[in-house]
This record gives structure tokens, sequence and C-alpha cells, in this order.
């Protein structure tokens, strides 16, 4: 863990925890599961991107980020499924992501792909040289952080982070 004070690719403000052995994440279309401070975040590389969100799912504490990653292509978004409901959520931006029905004379008629609320905390992931690193973007680190987000209630339940095969755990023992 480190706050930065130099100008490198590291937000100033923020503390950075350097992944370790992060070697191992696949060029494209890998993960890792990672915990830190207590809180689970899986880390994604999608389309030379790399993202990070709450591991545990907004909706019911389920395994979000052990779910199948999918191309929505007529919202340009990738989402993660829940294995446990099939709840889809941007990996970019925690957006929920749906499939709209409506109801004409009775019968469900599709609408479309719709975008809804932010309902998965991202933060923030930056590569170089040494490795991964990852800022938690809570409220009390960082000001643009939403206030709350749904799947803030799970994050850091260690009962939904069993299921998770973690890759690293780190602690901020440094204040």
């Amino acid at each position: 863990m480190f706050n930065n004070s130099n100008n490198n690719g590291f937000d100033n403000v923020k503390i950075w925890h350097r992944l370790p052995n992060t070697r191992a994440l696949p060029v494209e279309g890998g993960r890792i599961h990672v915990c830190v401070d207590g809180r689970f975040v899986t880390v994604f590389r999608s389309e030379q991107k790399l993202s990070a969100i709450d591991s545990i799912c907004h909706h019911a504490g389920g395994p979000l980020t052990l779910g199948q990653v999918k191309d929505i292509e007529e919202l340009g978004a990738k989402v993660v499924l829940c294995p446990w409901h099939k709840f889809m959520v941007n990996i970019r931006d925690g957006t929920k992501v749906y499939e709209g029905v409506d109801v004409t004379n009775g019968v469900p008629v599709r609408t479309g792909w719709r975008v809804g609320d932010i309902v998965q905390r991202v933060h923030d992931v930056i590569e170089d040289a040494e490795g991964l690193h990852l800022s938690l973007c809570l409220p009390t680190q960082d000001s643009s952080a939403p206030s709350y987000c749904s799947s803030d209630s799970d994050a850091s339940d260690a009962r939904c982070g069993k299921a998770f095969p973690l890759h690293c755990a780190l602690s901020n023992t440094l204040k």
C-alpha cells in the first residue's frame, strides 16, 4: 500500500495497493479475485482494458464475478452475469443492465436493452512494470465516489467471499 506523491500515472490522493503476482492475469479475458481491507473485489481484463468491481452481487449476495462475461453489442457493454439469478452488471461502470419488456394486449414484448442505476461499486486499477495496483473508491477515501452503492452492504461479507478463489488478501496496516 502506498500514497503516491509523484506523477507516474497514479492519483496523488488515493491509496494504491500493489497486487502481488498479478502477471498471471491473462492478456485477454482474465480475472482475479482479491480482498483489500476486507472488501472482495474482482479485476477483469477485457478488450485490453482493466476494470475492477465489487465481487459480491448487489442483489442477493451471490458470487457475481464468478459468472459468465458477455458482450451486449447493442449497448457496447461487457457485463458479468450473476450465477445465482442472472442479474447483469457492466464490468466497466457498475450499472445494472437488463432487457426491457412491455406488455401489449396481454403479451410480453421485448423492448431492447436498458441500463439502470449503478449497483456495483467500481474501483480504480492500473498496470505498470511492477504489476497491478488497486485503489478502493470509497466515499471515505475518494470524494468523487458515490456515497452509497447497493453492493456496499455485502462487499465485505466473509460468508459470501468464501466462494471466491482469492488471488491475494491485503490489509491496510499503514496509516
